[in-house]
């Protein structure tokens, strides 16, 4: 890894500020709030808060990565080497709780957007990477607040290969953040755990997770989140010009579609089929207001 690399991160989001301490950290030079159509820029996920901003991001060009930490965490990495020993898919289920983040009425979207999206972005990879064919159609539902924002919802994704997984993220923990992904088979079940603490189990015993010794144990939550090897894989990717699928800007778009395809569910009461063909320019509460 080269020493000098400069990297920016777009926006001034938690997210983006922790990816820039995470660079800072490997000692490259971050230029953070950077534009989002400078050169070598992540983009935290959500990628944006409507499909058409998401296209003018792809069609801008130059090296830009989408960011989301949960896949290089090292639970969700072994799970993904491990997933064969599941046998033949045959469900596939994440659950994710916390408190409302102080700055939720921010952002012109709840739950779904904000705290499921991780999730539902790690489903449709390991989707992809199981055969279970491309998403055909979801269903979604969702308890509100005051002001309209989603602070509960369940969200059940339709694969081509006929397995139908659920995400579950809600609002509602007094202090605690608890998310799990779980894979289940013929021959077992893999479940990951990246908070409260990393854990991975298989067929309900431990499995031994690597753990990196460090000079700087501040650093510590910056490995565990998953950011530094992120940042790590992001910089090869951006050297090399290829850039891992997982953190392309259009893999950020399939994911956003998805969860507006989720809003209009929740809208229309019903199943929306996929891919996504609904209004480009409205942003999840705008997709909400008008059922």
């Amino acid at each position: 890894m080269a020493a000098a690399r400069a990297i920016g991160i777009a926006g001034t989001s938690p997210a983006a500020l922790a990816y820039a301490a995470g660079a800072r950290s490997l000692g490259w030079d971050s230029d953070q709030p950077a534009t989002v159509h400078a050169n070598r820029v992540v983009v935290p996920a959500p990628l944006a808060t409507t499909l058409a901003a998401a296209d003018d991001l792809i069609a801008a060009g130059g090296q830009q990565a989408f960011g989301w930490p949960l896949i290089t965490t090292s639970p969700v990495q072994e799970l993904l080497r491990r997933f064969a020993a599941v046998g033949t898919v045959t469900a596939l289920s994440s659950r994710s709780t916390r408190p409302m983040p102080p700055d939720a009425a921010a952002v012109p979207a709840g739950v779904l957007f904000q705290s499921a999206h991780d999730h539902i972005a790690l489903t449709l990879l390991v989707a992809r990477l199981t055969g279970m064919g491309v998403p055909v159609s979801v269903s979604a539902s969702a308890a509100m607040v005051p002001g309209g924002i989603d602070d509960s919802t369940d969200v059940r994704i339709a694969f081509a290969g006929g397995i139908t997984a659920s995400v579950h993220a809600d609002w509602h923990s007094d202090g605690v953040v608890s998310r799990e992904f779980q894979l289940a088979g013929e021959l077992g079940v893999l479940r990951s755990e990246t908070d409260p603490r990393p854990a991975l189990e298989f067929n309900g015993d431990p499995v031994v997770l690597s753990t990196k010794r460090l000079s700087d144990e501040q650093l510590r939550p910056l490995h565990e989140s998953g950011i530094i090897d992120m940042m790590k894989t992001i910089g090869a990717g951006f050297d090399s010009g290829a850039l891992p699928h997982a953190f392309t800007l259009s893999f950020g778009r399939d994911v956003l579609a998805l969860i507006m395809a989720a809003y209009q569910s929740i809208a229309d009461r019903g199943p929306v089929t996929l891919p996504f063909d609904g209004n480009r320019n409205a942003t999840p509460a705008a997709v909400l207001a008008s059922s």
